[in-house]
């Protein structure tokens, strides 16, 4: 957009893209955010990618005037507030470009129930508010189907070792796996999970479409993307 807004001649004012990392953590967003806010000339910022970051960034925005648009934003509560039945939108410069997880977790619930015959699942999340955000959506929409959530597991952020969480999903036989979290946990879950034996599907949201799912999560991901798209 900056190469072409200059390579326009339509302005008279010379446009420049600057780069900051977050590091997907919000204080260091926040910091950021500080940073960009202090700068008279900044017009607009594109990010973030992590929910936690933007809760932090976008108050900072909004306070210099700055509007903020976000490609992978997906928490509820960003637009709505804090209590989603009651909306209320917090900030006025906050935008975002992909659905909340509140409609992807209830789109996922339709598809599992409607498209791929699914009754029994197991609900696997982060325990960071943006990924239980979507799991719970999948519950409660799954739920009024009539389908059955068998096991709720939960596991930290940064968790490397899914032993615990596998060993409780296997003993209730899901006809599905829900995972709540990006590509980072999920593909070694998947991985240890058909390692072990539980070799179910696993659905998830946008956090897990990417390349780096299937090459994390080996071969038994590939496998059942395939059967997934045969059904």
């Amino acid at each position: 957009a900056v190469r072409l807004a200059k390579e326009s001649g339509q302005f008279q004012v010379a446009f420049q893209m600057v780069a900051l990392d977050d590091s997907s953590t919000p204080a260091i967003g926040e910091a950021a955010a500080r940073q960009l806010a202090a700068e008279p000339q900044v017009i607009g910022v594109v990010g973030t990618y992590n929910s936690g970051v933007a809760a932090l960034v976008k108050p900072v925005l909004n306070e210099a005037g700055i509007v903020m648009i976000s490609p992978g934003n997906t928490d509820p509560t960003l637009t709505l507030g804090p209590n989603p039945a009651v909306p209320v939108r917090p900030h006025s410069n906050y935008f975002r470009l992909v659905v909340p997880d509140s409609i992807q977790g209830s789109v996922l619930a339709e598809h599992a129930f409607n498209t791929l015959g699914v009754r029994e699942v197991a609900l696997v999340s982060e325990n960071k508010p943006v990924s239980l955000a979507l799991v719970d959506a999948f519950e409660t929409r799954f739920v009024a189907l009539v389908g059955t959530v068998v096991s709720e597991q939960q596991f930290a952020v940064g968790t490397s070792d899914f032993s615990g969480v596998i060993a409780a999903v296997q003993g209730v036989h899901p006809d599905l796996i829900v995972f709540g979290g990006e590509f980072a946990s999920a593909g070694p879950f998947r991985n240890q999970a058909t390692t072990a034996g539980l070799t179910v599907p696993l659905m998830g949201s946008d956090g897990i479409k990417a390349a780096a799912y299937i090459t994390r999560g080996g071969a038994g991901s590939e496998r059942r993307l395939r059967s997934m798209r045969l059904r």
